[in-house]
């Protein structure tokens, strides 16, 4: 069977998708690549017992290079089988392929043929240099970091991780914004410098990065709201009271931006139902004396929902995960439905008691596990001499580290700067990179394990009567490797199912896992140094 050349193949010009890294001697690919047709001899699907995987597929090898499936493949416990192109490191040339041994494999990707089917290039780059890590990823049962782009911003003590961008966007129709507050500041001339790293077994798709800057009163503060808009508050006051669903008083955990965080009792954990599986925190404080109030919080969530991602939605479909990853999340109903149930489920409920009970004011969606987020969440002022606030949650799921109160709040406009400097590490500045993350369009800069970019916002000036807080907003997606251990492990297909029951499980395995992997699981960070 003849294939067609990889330009009719694979759709996309290669220009788009230009190296971002250069830790081995790999070239960037350019429009002058030629890419040969191939033949291939296969088995006949119905002659390799195993799993059918219809979406296209990408597989990272253990060596870095790079091979495509475009019409999917049949995976078997030891091999992938499928009509294939195999890419040298620096893309320049490739061989046709039938078979890939899933040893040599690091990873499988799902790809859309439309968007992402040519190879990352230099994706492995990171994971070649990081021997140790590779091994520690591939031993059976292990779970490596993961989660979303990283940024860090760097002092004299070091490098500071400042946030994590649109975590649980875990596929294009779940490409979604945010914005965070980070601590940097901005130098003479008023330019911020950040990085931004991919650190996971992951493919990251950067759709548009902007930094934004509000300047304010010495005495106030500014915080993103639950909808990404900046509001600026005034004094702060601590809660009186904070008992959890247990009966335990968990104020001390919640006074002092600390690191001495709120986590659910193993109890509380251990009495999830498929109908009642949530904790709360009822948080007093005294009625403010101004006509507005926002509740001001400091927290990340825990490793729970990673437990999800990996066991329950992945893992334990094997290799069909490929093809609920590729397909069944390009669904628009599939989507929605897991969307729903995720909005039902997960995130925090913020309510207020007013006369007729409890009355919900907003929903944070979940921020991620690794940075500490920073919100302010505008709640009315009650006519009564306390101000009763409920936080309430999926049991274990959220790390609180600060609660308090802030009155007199207004909305503010901030100044958009974009980053006119995006420099691979060890590299050259290229304003190709710098045009592919300043709007939000058709337009994506991909990264692979092991890139770090250093950002440059554009001058902001410089001001000394006021104070300034910057925050980073961010869009776009990322997709999760599949790790040849879970394909092997699977017993058979078990479709993941978004229901009570999932929740049930989910609390079994992380009271089975939860101590060990959090020990381990910020050590498997891909080495980008």
């Amino acid at each position: 069977m003849e294939l067609p050349t990889l330009n009719a193949a694979l759709t996309e010009d290669p220009i788009k998708y230009r190296n971002v890294f250069m830790w081995l001697a790999v070239a960037v690919l350019g429009s002058s690549c030629v890419f040969a047709t191939v033949q291939v001899d296969l088995l006949a699907p119905r002659e390799v017992v195993g799993t059918t995987v219809e979406s296209s597929l990408k597989a990272f090898l253990t060596d870095g290079r790079i091979a495509v499936f475009p019409d999917g493949a049949r995976i078997t416990t030891d091999s992938v089988f499928g009509a294939g192109i195999r890419y040298s490191l620096d893309l320049a040339s490739s061989d046709s392929i039938s078979a890939l041994a899933l040893d040599d494999l690091l990873g499988l990707e799902s790809a859309r043929a439309d968007v992402d089917m040519l190879p990352t290039v230099g994706i492995a780059a990171g994971i070649v240099l990081g021997g140790a890590f590779v091994v520690v990823c591939s031993a059976p049962g292990a779970k490596c970091f993961g989660s979303c782009p990283t940024i860090y911003s760097h002092d004299e003590s070091g490098e500071v991780l400042e946030a994590e961008a649109f975590s649980y966007s875990i596929a294009p129709l779940f490409e979604g914004r945010d914005v965070d507050r980070i601590g940097v500041g901005a130098d003479a001339n008023g330019v911020v410098r950040l990085e931004l790293r991919n650190e996971a077994f992951e493919t990251h798709y950067i759709n548009h990065l902007e930094l934004l800057e509000v300047r304010h009163e010495n005495d106030r503060a500014a915080y993103p709201n639950e909808e990404g808009r900046i509001l600026v508050v005034g004094d702060m006051t601590e809660a009186t009271s904070g008992i959890d669903r247990d009966g335990t008083d968990r104020l001390g955990e919640l006074s002092a931006r600390d690191g001495t965080a709120f986590f659910s009792s193993d109890e509380r954990i251990r009495r999830a139902t498929p109908e009642d599986f949530r904790d709360h925190i009822d948080l007093v404080f005294p009625r403010p004396d101004t006509p507005s109030a926002a509740l001001v919080l400091r927290l990340r969530n825990s490793l729970l929902n990673t437990i999800l991602f990996y066991d329950l939605m992945l893992a334990s479909q094997g290799a069909k995960a490929l093809d609920w990853l590729g397909t069944d999340m390009a669904n628009l109903g599939d989507a929605a439905e897991l969307g729903q149930w995720f909005q039902r489920t997960m995130g925090l409920e913020i309510s207020v008691r007013g006369p007729g009970g409890w009355e919900r004011v907003a929903r944070l969606a979940d921020t991620g596990p690794l940075a500490w987020d920073e919100v302010a969440i505008q709640v009315p002022v009650p006519d009564d001499d306390r101000l009763r606030v409920r936080l309430s949650f999926l049991a274990d799921e959220w790390r609180i580290d600060f609660a308090g109160l802030a009155g007199d709040v207004e909305f503010a406009e901030p100044t958009v700067a974009s980053f006119a400097r995006v420099t691979p590490m060890g590299g050259d500045h290229d304003p190709a990179l710098a045009a592919e993350l300043a709007l939000p369009d058709e337009d994506y800069l991909v990264t692979g394990p092991g890139t770090a970019l250093s950002l440059e916002s554009e001058p902001l000036g410089a001001y000394a009567d006021s104070e300034r807080t910057f925050f980073l907003s961010s869009q776009g997606y990322y997709t999760e490797w599949i790790q040849p251990d879970w394909i092997r492990s699977s017993n058979g297909f078990e479709e993941f199912r978004p229901s009570g029951e999932t929740i049930v499980r989910l609390m079994e395995r992380w009271l089975e896992e939860k101590d060990e992997f959090q020990k381990s699981f910020f050590e498997t960070r891909i080495p980008v140094r």
